[in-house]
């Protein structure tokens, strides 16, 4: 049975929970028992029982496996116990208990931890070529005559369901098998995200896990004016594809996708290097939206406020964006939001100070717009101020890319 967690320093927090407990509590034994179980003492009790799954979730095998959540009920359990039963040597059953729980762990991961092998459908995305390969993420497009290109690949052409030419993703991933599909779409997901970011057409950006992406669809309705009755019909959304060709391969890797795919695969990533992937995702997640063209109005905002609610699918997207400046730019959560967005983008985006000083004024206007629609729901947003946005966020991020692999790559040479 091997070791999966630190047994000194996990023992160290549940003694820190167990004092806890006797501190603030005056219950009988078996509300106690029952309210640790499932409920927090306080807020030191809470964060002493999270340190301890913390300590045992740095094993990458049990966070592919079962949750924070579950974890700490396991170990609210533990304290419960040892208090109900009021043993005079609570640090010796303390250590019994989680041998315990460190043998049952050790049990559970041999049956239900493996790798799983992942195919998934790929909708409005084209490849010039059979393949391309993104650290262990490979796109390809399905051919019953040559997938040698992929390990354990045989079982695919025996699977009636692809269909010649379409474009699928070949992805690995290790945990149980809920988790693993979880942890393998999240890899797929993220590189599409990234896909799109280094794409500067937006209006090819709507590609995606089948399924997950937005589908074009033909709105019709009727007009009757002095009994002349008309059917009108219009698409809406894009259905334009995208061809990955070997030249945006190329390029996209030279400016920063490969440290992309590095982090993407990565399971050692450092607070700053979770960001740009979050903030990634949500600059994917804002182009993928359809902003329609509102048809005789152009981009002109309505007297009415309920009116402009036609332009709900720009703010969904003007949301999605700030989320994602946001995420890269904000150090905590007290630092005041729209002075240190604006003045930190200007920075990474220009060194000009007259053009740093526009950054500045175009990122506050627009966040104006975004605290009318989530405080007072009036979704309406210049297409101009919206694209001018996009193209902020963008840089920002291809940017805070860029320092990261520098970062790294200084590292190694030291």
């Amino acid at each position: 049975m091997s070791n999966l967690f630190n047994l000194k320093i996990v023992k160290k927090h549940m003694k820190k929970a167990l004092k806890t407990i006797y501190a603030v509590r005056k219950d009988t034994k078996w509300e106690i028992y029952n309210f640790v179980s499932a409920y927090p003492i306080n807020e030191n009790f809470s964060k002493n029982i999270s340190d301890a799954s913390t300590e045992i979730f740095k094993n990458e095998d049990i966070r592919n496996s079962i949750t924070k959540e579950e974890m700490d009920n396991k170990l609210k359990r533990i304290v419960g116990f040892i208090y109900l039963e009021n043993y005079a040597n609570e640090e010796k059953i303390l250590d019994i208990e989680l041998k315990k729980l460190e043998k049952g762990l050790n049990e559970f991961l041999e049956t239900e931890i493996k790798e799983y092998t992942f195919v998934f459908e790929i909708d409005y995305l084209n490849l010039e070529k059979d393949y391309y390969q993104f650290g262990d993420i490979i796109l390809f497009k399905y051919s019953e005559k040559d997938l040698s290109f992929l390990s354990n690949h045989d079982w695919l052409t025996k699977y009636e369901e692809f269909e010649l030419g379409n474009t699928y993703c070949f992805v690995k991933s290790v945990g149980k098998k809920e988790y693993a599909e979880v942890l393998a779409k999240n890899k797929v997901s993220l590189l599409m995200a990234a896909l799109k970011l280094f794409n500067t057409d937006l209006r090819l950006c709507n590609f995606g896990l089948t399924g997950h992406i937005l589908y074009p669809s033909v709105e019709k309705f009727l007009v009757n004016e002095m009994d002349n009755t008309l059917e009108m019909r219009q698409l809406i959304g894009s259905c334009w594809d995208y061809e990955l060709t070997d030249k945006d391969y190329e390029f996209y890797l030279e400016i920063g996708l490969d440290n992309v795919i590095d982090l993407i695969n990565s399971d050692n990533l450092s607070e700053e290097e979770e960001k740009i992937l979050i903030a990634i995702y949500w600059y994917g997640e804002a182009v993928s939206n359809f902003i329609n063209e509102i048809k005789g109005r152009g981009d002109s905002k309505m007297f009415n406020d309920p009116d402009n609610l036609i332009y709900r699918n720009s703010a969904d997207r003007l949301l999605k964006l700030f989320v994602a400046l946001e995420t890269l730019l904000l150090k905590d959560d007290r630092e005041k939001v729209v002075n240190n967005i604006s003045e930190r983008a200007s920075k990474l985006i220009s060194d000009d100070l007259s053009y740093q000083k526009k950054i500045k004024k175009d990122i506050k206007k627009i966040y104006d717009n975004r605290s009318k629609f989530v405080h007072h729901g009036i979704p309406y947003i210049h297409r101009d101020d919206l694209n001018r946005l996009t193209n902020y966020v963008r840089i920002v991020i291809l940017q805070k890319n860029k320092e990261n692999k520098l970062k790294k790559h200084e590292t190694e040479q030291y």
